[in-house]
């Protein structure tokens, strides 16, 4: 019987002034590698992501796991209490802050030898896929991105998905959008920033049944971008899965996908 092997580093490190905890993944091959930034999803932490991390380090990546803001290393109880209670404004605040995270990060990486400056990409799946799209318009190093699952921060959508129901959260959203929460989506909405995407390359995936995440979280950005885009249509890209709800970052399929984005824009 043959056995997949995956040999590669792993690095445990702090990144940054505020100490930001990274698994960093890179294979043997020497000079400099192209950096991908990887985010995990609501409740997971940076050591979910070692299936994707190894593959691409044995690709030649550097790759950098990070936790999210209250995730992994970073969690605190106290505020997973004001996220059950208030699941839009607090969610929020963790794509927001976490995204406003990745300039900070970019530097501490590139004091590294090995790291390529001008191949620096991201990609993360659900809440890890709101982090990528928002930071995508903040650092204009990053090449390359891709979003699985994820989307753009939308009152509108909130009342979409079965979120609610299967993190039994509590869901009141005449009182949970507040006017601090209308605040700090309006103020971090990536429909004001179109103009800051392109020309990094942008792979969307989703599926079409998703009950946590509606499809129209990546398809109106989707159709927003297209004009920014037109010179160079291959760039851009919206990949939907039929029949397939959220958990689509499990298909073999989607990793297959990541990679052979990557491979070609970064």
């Amino acid at each position: 019987m043959l056995i997949a092997k995956r040999t590669c580093t792993m690095e445990w490190h702090f990144l940054g002034e505020d100490n930001i905890p990274a698994l960093l993944f890179y294979g043997s091959s020497d000079g400099k590698k192209p950096l991908l930034l990887l985010f995990h999803g609501l409740t997971g932490r940076k050591e979910g992501e070692l299936f994707l991390a190894t593959k691409l380090a044995e690709e030649g990546y550097l790759v950098a796991a990070i936790d999210a803001r209250q995730h992994g290393d970073r969690v605190d109880l106290d505020f997973w209490k004001e996220l059950r209670y208030n699941f839009p404004k607090y969610s929020s605040r963790i794509i927001v802050e976490t995204a406003q995270d990745v300039p900070a990060i970019i530097e501490a990486l590139l004091e590294r030898d090995d790291v390529d400056p001008d191949r620096i990409g991201i990609a993360g799946g659900s809440l890890g896929g709101f982090i990528t799209i928002l930071a995508t318009t903040l650092d204009r190093r990053l090449k390359t991105a891709v979003s699985v699952a994820g989307g753009v921060m939308s009152v509108d959508t909130l009342d979409k998905g079965e979120a609610y129901e299967l993190l039994c959260l509590e869901k009141d959203l005449d009182r949970q959008v507040d006017e601090e929460m209308k605040e700090l989506v309006a103020k971090n909405n990536p429909f004001d920033r179109l103009d800051k995407f392109y020309p990094t390359s942008l792979l969307m995936v989703h599926g079409d049944i998703d009950n946590i995440v509606p499809l129209e979280a990546h398809q109106r950005l989707y159709e927003a971008l297209k004009p920014y885009y037109k010179d160079s249509p291959g760039k851009l890209n919206l990949k939907i899965y039929p029949g397939v709800d959220h958990s689509v970052g499990a298909l073999p399929e989607v990793m297959g996908d990541t990679v052979k984005w990557l491979k070609k824009h970064l």
